[in-house]
């Protein structure tokens, strides 16, 4: 991991933290100056009751004598508290005394409500009844108007207070997060660059290493356990390899060795039907010659047979060689066509060839190209009755590179797309109905599409069920 991406994880888990401080902060904030403006206003209903109660009790002979000048001076009384914009005594449900006397009468409530108070806008309205100390009737009710302008005036001041604390917090929760991150980030981040070690040199005896019995210790523990089982999982696969290639090289050298020991009788076989053929002709016993024929037959599909499974075997040992020489393709045409030519009349197929005038001579391996050309026809052969097998050949430009394109086309019985995906395997049919029906080993299209890739080329397929298949050999010149 770069150092830049180090950085970025940092401020992350740095914005993170401020973040999360901060929005705690605020709403601690926000909190406290709600419950202040809440506790002001409770304060201020009990200190307004209070002075009412006074005056409830100094104007209450006011009331009974009748004597609103002297309920005015005691209600100037409360001037003393900057707080009272307004007193008022009512009396039969109207204004008898006030204070300031400027006070209008519009600007008051027109009747009196029982006890008790309630806040509008920006004042505190309080009520509070007066009674006959002897008999206990109501004879009139006090108002008092009150202002929150002290309350205002506390609130900015704890504002203030509270912004400089938050702004204060704020700073030594930057400076806390800076350093708490690296608790979190650090492991985190030696974690990560182990998996990148990992990663990049496959090396899975690494480890990362614990700090903490934290989720982090936690995660922690289970790389590393997953470490540990990816190292058992891969000591395990380069042993299985190991046995895999030494058995497989048992295996061809078992093949060649046991292709050398079978080629030589059954060339003797092949060779000595061929003159018994021709003998048993001579002599006219034609039943004889068909069973020999079968004899014959027989040899040389087993002999090409074991010549597939040796160039197999040759492949797989990294032991098959590519030797170059520079030939007619116009030749190699007419040789396929002489020796495709019994194959086809067997099954009625028609055998087109379709070649450019002037395509030249091919500098190659010029048997492994026949032979690719010749197990395509043999396969198309093989799955088409009574149709056209088609082979052209043509030369084509590509990067300034001369490339040849031969093209086997016919009209059997085609392939599904399950089909074509295990087609070019080594003993691999399309499926079991049509190795039972048509015979086959599955070497000759492997073999085909090896011989290929090791001369720089490859063979692709297109086909669609019951139409026909194509297959494309593509080679450089």
């Amino acid at each position: 991991m770069t150092r830049f991406q180090h950085s970025s994880i940092k401020r992350k888990l740095t914005s993170i933290i401020m973040l999360t401080s901060c929005i705690a902060l605020l709403l601690a904030c926000c909190a406290f100056l709600i419950y202040e403006r809440s506790s002001f206003r409770s304060d201020l209903v009990l200190q307004m009751s209070t002075l009412a109660e006074i005056a409830v009790k100094e104007s209450t002979a006011t009331l009974t004598f009748d004597r609103p000048e002297d309920a005015q001076r005691i209600l100037s009384n409360l001037s003393s508290d900057d707080q009272i914009i307004g007193a008022c005594i009512y009396k039969g449900g109207k204004p008898w005394a006030k204070f300031p006397p400027s006070l209008k009468d519009e600007s008051l409530p027109l009747n009196p409500e029982t006890p008790g108070h309630r806040f509008e806008k920006d004042r505190l309205l309080l009520f509070k009844t007066i009674q006959d100390p002897d008999n206990g009737e109501q004879i009139g009710v006090l108002l008092l108007e009150s202002t929150f302008g002290r309350i205002d005036s506390r609130i900015r001041r704890s504002a203030g207070i509270v912004s400089v604390v938050l702004v204060l917090a704020m700073v030594v929760a930057l400076v806390l997060s800076a350093r708490l991150q690296r608790v979190i980030s650090g492991p985190i981040l030696k974690l990560s660059d182990t998996a990148r070690t990992v990663s990049e040199k496959k090396d899975y005896d690494v480890r990362a290493q614990k700090e903490s019995e934290d989720e982090v210790g936690v995660l922690i523990d289970s790389f590393n356990e997953m470490l540990t089982q990816i190292q058992k999982r891969d000591m395990e696969l380069q042993e299985a390899r190991v046995v895999s290639e030494r058995a497989n090289q048992a295996k061809s050298n078992f093949l060649s060795f046991m292709s050398h020991e079978l080629r030589t009788p059954l060339t003797s076989i092949i060779g000595f039907s061929e003159m018994l053929i021709t003998e048993v002709q001579a002599e006219g016993r034609r039943e004889w010659a068909d069973d020999l024929r079968r004899v014959h037959d027989s040899g040389r599909y087993l002999l090409e047979l074991i010549n597939d499974i040796l160039d197999i075997s040759k492949i797989e040992a990294g032991k098959m060689d590519v030797h170059l020489e520079t030939f007619d393709l116009g030749a190699l045409v007419r040789d396929l066509r002489d020796v495709m030519r019994p194959l086809v009349e067997r099954k009625q197929n028609q055998l087109v060839f379709e070649c450019t005038e002037g395509i030249g001579s091919m500098q190659g391996d010029r048997i492994k190209v026949r032979q690719c050309l010749l197990n395509l026809l043999s396969n198309a052969s093989k799955f088409t009755e009574q149709g056209i097998i088609t082979l052209s050949a043509r030369r084509t430009q590509r990067n300034g590179l001369d490339w040849l394109i031969f093209d086997v086309k016919d009209t059997g019985i085609g392939m599904t797309a399950e089909q074509l995906g295990k087609l070019f395997r080594a003993f691999t049919q399309a499926d079991e109905t049509t190795s039972r029906r048509y015979g086959g080993t599955g070497l000759g299209l492997a073999l085909t599409k090896r011989f290929c890739q090791m001369m720089g080329g490859d063979v692709t397929v297109s086909s669609e069920l019951g139409r026909g298949s194509t297959f494309t050999i593509e080679l450089p010149a």
